[in-house]
């Protein structure tokens, strides 16, 4: 590295790395940040907490209940028989009235 000089963050010259005793070296590696066990702690409690809203989300969603043969049938037969933008009013188990919706 002819012609080029490295600087230090005051603009001094770069003298190479500094070099610590063995004991300072124990001291940094030993030292922790009490905010990096709560970052932890804080991560792992909204993981629980996620995992438990899906769960009950999807035990909610098995619960629906499904439409029988005779509901289907019901909902076919209206779509069959009436035109667009009138309501089925079924009278009894298999008479339909169409009725004409308000705009």
């Amino acid at each position: 590295m002819t012609g080029m000089q490295l600087l230090d963050k005051d603009g001094s010259a770069f003298s190479g790395p500094s070099i610590c005793t063995p004991a300072q070296a124990i001291a940094v590696s030993k030292h922790r940040s009490p905010r990096s066990a709560g970052a932890w702690l804080l991560l792992a409690a909204l993981a629980v907490a996620v995992l438990a809203v899906s769960a009950c989300a999807d035990a909610g969603a098995a619960q629906e209940p499904v439409p029988s043969a005779t509901e289907i049938h019901h909902a076919a037969s209206a779509a069959a028989a009436c035109p667009p933008r009138h309501a089925v009013v079924w009278i009894d188990a298999t008479t339909m009235e169409c009725m004409r919706e308000s705009p």
